[in-house]
């Protein structure tokens, strides 16, 4: 898979893509090409951007911490799919969570929802199925193990 690579263009095509499906904001996406270390683009307050590198594709977010700003990788990978897949689990998380607000019925763990609700968005972005099911399994433990914790 090293050797088929594609560019920065061609991925940002393919974002583009697959948010037809629901519209983000552009703010919601990140960059493609930004480089943190030469500030000069005009980032317009997106706090990601994508690089591509002989390691790979990364996904790297960058801010303000303690007055000092920093960059942290989220994601490292030779896989196109799971790029995709971690662009738009974060982008995607507050389209749950405002579903949440608006539908929140008393007395129901709002995180069952949101999780339920995180993962039925992702799953319409047709998403490469393993990831959405690892993130399925992850939220699936959260749960259980707050069960546990209240028995």
């Amino acid at each position: 898979m090293k050797g088929c690579m594609l560019t920065l263009d061609q991925i940002q095509n393919r974002v583009f893509e697959i948010n037809k499906r629901i519209g983000l904001e552009s703010s919601a996406l990140p960059i493609f090409g930004f480089n943190y270390n030469n500030r000069s683009f005009d980032h317009d307050d997106r706090s990601r951007y994508v690089a591509i590198d002989k390691n790979g594709y990364s996904l790297i977010g960058f801010g303000h911490y303690r007055v000092k700003e920093h960059e942290t990788v989220w994601v490292k990978t030779h896989d196109i799919e799971e790029l995709l897949f971690e662009i738009f689990k974060d982008a995607t998380r507050d389209i749950a969570d405002k579903y949440v607000r608006d539908n929140h019925v008393p007395d129901q763990d709002r995180r069952t929802v949101l999780f339920q609700k995180h993962i039925e968005i992702l799953q319409s972005l047709d998403l490469k199925k393993d990831f959405v099911d690892r993130l399925r399994l992850y939220y699936n433990n959260v749960l259980s193990i707050e069960v546990s914790r209240r028995k």
